[in-house]
């Protein structure tokens, strides 16, 4: 295929002073794709993540945007998304606007958009302490999609949210790759995501294999 997104080859990383985490990490990622790497906690997923965002630059191997147009972005959803202040004094609307386009013309209608896709558009008034665990995670997804991604990284999205709450952002996540967008979901629990993805691979050992 000529279409990667996003390319590594060869990729190891160490953090200064420690032992590499990550190891001639090779891996490509195609338009389209529902990819789910599986690790345990402490596997250096997030470090991976980070890399193919450009957050972080590996000592030995390369990593390609070439699939990547003028214009077309990258989201990352973060752990621990769950865990905001209840006292914050935002609203959902201002939460998703920060991340719009600051010059658009069009910025309230990608705001509302963005949080009709996710169906929080009737709470858009609400404030970030009276939301859900499964809300808060929306509202993330929702900050993320204002700005049009191509791509969309989640890191462990199921932590914190009750069985109710990872069925429906589940849904939610498999829709979206339905009408287009392409997606990496890190985690550590592959019953959540089994049925789902269309690629599964493992790290481990700072090694990523091909499920």
């Amino acid at each position: 295929m000529s279409n990667a997104l996003i390319k590594l080859n060869q990729v190891t990383f160490a953090y200064p002073g420690n032992q590499p985490v990550l190891r001639d990490v090779t891996l490509q990622i195609f338009a389209g794709d529902f990819m789910v790497i599986l690790g345990s906690n402490g596997a250096a997923k997030t470090t991976l993540i980070k890399i193919m965002l450009g957050l972080l630059k590996p000592q030995q191997g390369t990593v390609e945007l070439s699939g990547f147009e003028k214009g077309q972005t990258k989201g990352y959803i973060p752990q621990k998304t769950t865990s905001i202040n209840p006292g914050f004094p935002a609203t959902v609307e201002e939460v998703v606007s920060l991340n719009a386009p600051p010059r658009s013309k069009e910025r309230k209608q990608l705001v509302e958009e963005a949080l009709r896709r996710v169906d929080l558009w009737e709470k858009r008034a609400n404030l970030l302490g009276t939301l859900s665990g499964g809300q808060l995670q929306r509202v993330m997804i929702a900050r993320a999609l204002v700005s049009s991604p191509h791509l969309l990284f989640l890191d462990e999205p199921f932590n914190g949210l009750d069985t109710t709450s990872q069925a429906d952002f589940m849904q939610l996540i498999c829709r979206l790759n339905n009408e287009g967008l392409t997606i990496v979901l890190v985690t550590h629990d592959l019953e959540l995501v089994s049925q789902q993805a269309n690629r599964f691979f493992s790290l481990h050992n700072g090694q990523l294999k091909d499920r």
